[in-house]
């Protein structure tokens, strides 16, 4: 299969991509892009805003996770188990 552009790329391979890119300190901040651009989407694969917060926290880039949490409450009612709202919460 030929290599396609990152806007031709499903949901969930720009999800897995990004994952991926995290592990890289050279490729964190593409990982970062990639996970804030998903929750921006309509749809997007239900891990990606609780793995975001959490590679944030991972990264201690604490004010960043609290920002995404703030700007973004209505996700975190619909892909955040209360457990891990009050860890996040507590952090």
């Amino acid at each position: 299969m030929p290599p396609r552009e990152e806007s031709e790329l499903d949901h969930v391979t720009l999800h897995n991509q990004a994952l991926l890119e995290l592990l890289d300190t050279n490729t964190l901040n593409e990982g970062f892009r990639k996970l804030n651009f998903l929750i921006t989407q309509q749809s997007f694969p239900p891990e990606t805003f609780q793995n975001l917060l959490i590679s944030y926290i991972k990264h201690d880039l604490y004010n960043l996770a609290a920002d995404v949490l703030a700007e973004n409450s209505h996700l975190h009612e619909l892909y955040l188990d209360s457990e891990l709202y009050d860890l996040l919460d507590a952090i």
